[in-house]
């Protein structure tokens, strides 16, 4: 994939910070989970969907560069690292608190 420093530009205007991961040598360009597709996607695992099926729609919501979608099904891993690293750069993360 190549990605030029305009398309970049492009992309951070429209969602603000994006990151590129490199899994099974694709590289894939993501943007950070909104409110608004967390609640979308949450909505649907209410109705039962299976958590790689969640995992696939997260993702799927937030990769903004083309890809292959059968390249994260081919290969089991490649969603849920994706995932994961979506879920790290929106928030979901553990952090330390501080009892009061």
């Amino acid at each position: 994939m190549s990605i030029t420093p305009e398309q970049i530009e492009r992309w951070k205007k429209e969602y603000g910070s994006i990151y590129k991961i490199t899994v099974a040598d694709t590289d894939f360009v993501f943007k950070t989970l909104g409110r608004d597709d967390y609640i979308n996607i949450s909505l649907k695992q209410a109705t039962n969907i299976s958590s790689f099926d969640h995992e696939f729609e997260t993702v799927s919501a937030c990769l903004i560069s083309e890809y292959d979608p059968e390249v994260l099904k081919r290969r089991a891993g490649v969603c849920t690292i994706i995932y994961d690293k979506i879920m790290s750069k929106s928030g979901f993360q553990d952090v330390e608190a501080e009892e009061l």
